[in-house]
């Protein structure tokens, strides 16, 4: 439930609809053939305002080294006049290939810059990961090369079960 004044944003889940993993460039990255397609189970970023300095609370699960929303948000040029408090309550779970961490990284982009075009947050987005340039679009896309070059097909109305197993996977 929110309390007075706060505001939601989410961060949308995806699932690849067919990989193709087509070879693996000189770089270590993979060069893929996969249909993303935008799924409706989110993360959430609430925003409270508190009238004092900005913070964000990030998922306790990442260490605010490797935390890519902070990482983005500490980027934003106008980030000293923030306020209020920044809560990311997340729910796509970790490390499942749903995109979480590259769907949090594509809302944090449009907060931290919310005067680039679309066009200008795609291509700061791949500074950032693969995934993320479709996450600041959205929908469903074929993406190629290492998953950075989006085409954006036309999106259907699908129903999903995503069943995510209770294992961790060493690195991932």
């Amino acid at each position: 439930m929110l309390e007075h004044g706060e505001r939601t944003a989410h961060a949308f889940a995806k699932l690849n609809l067919g990989l193709h993993v087509c070879g693996r460039r000189s770089n270590g990255y993979h060069e893929v053939a996969t249909i993303l397609h935008e799924i409706s189970l989110a993360d959430r970023f609430v925003w409270t305002p508190t009238g004092g300095p900005f913070r964000y609370a990030g998922s306790d699960a990442l260490a605010p080294d490797v935390d890519i929303v902070r990482t983005i948000l500490d980027a934003a040029p106008d980030r000293d006049r923030w306020t209020g408090t920044l809560r990311l309550c997340k729910h796509i779970p970790m490390s499942a290939g749903l995109g979480g961490g590259s769907s949090d990284a594509a809302l944090a982009l449009r907060l931290a810059f919310p005067e680039r075009t679309l066009t200008d947050l795609v291509e700061l987005a791949a500074e950032y990961g693969s995934d993320v340039p479709f996450f600041v679009r959205g929908g469903t896309a074929l993406a190629t090369g290492t998953g950075t070059t989006l085409r954006q097909l036309r999106s259907g109305r699908y129903w999903f079960v995503v069943v995510v197993p209770p294992l961790e996977i060493a690195n991932k």
